[in-house]
């Protein structure tokens, strides 16, 4: 078990909060004002979380089970997907 406190700390300004959080929001509110996210697109947005997404995903397995519909689900991991791969490999494609 981790030692809670030998946790990391980061001491960011004020400043580089502000430049963090000011392009963020401007690219949420523009993807939000242009209806460019799906309903169903649950990471990243206000009201939204990996709660709301199983939620959704249950309520169409619900509906495909009272029709007698075929369910498939396919869960994929791609959270390591960048640390298998070289960087430099990356950064050259782009």
């Amino acid at each position: 078990m981790r030692d809670k406190r030998l946790r990391p700390i980061s001491i960011n300004s004020v400043l580089s909060k502000i430049n963090k959080k000011a392009p963020h929001q401007q690219i949420v509110n523009f993807l939000n004002v242009n209806q460019l996210l799906s309903e169903r697109q649950h990471g990243c947005r206000h009201g939204k979380s990996t709660a709301t997404a199983v939620q959704d995903l249950l309520n169409i397995i619900n509906k495909r089970i009272d029709k007698n519909g075929k369910i498939v689900v396919l869960c994929i991991d791609h959270s390591n997907a960048f640390d298998c791969v070289s960087h430099e490999i990356i950064l050259e494609k782009m």
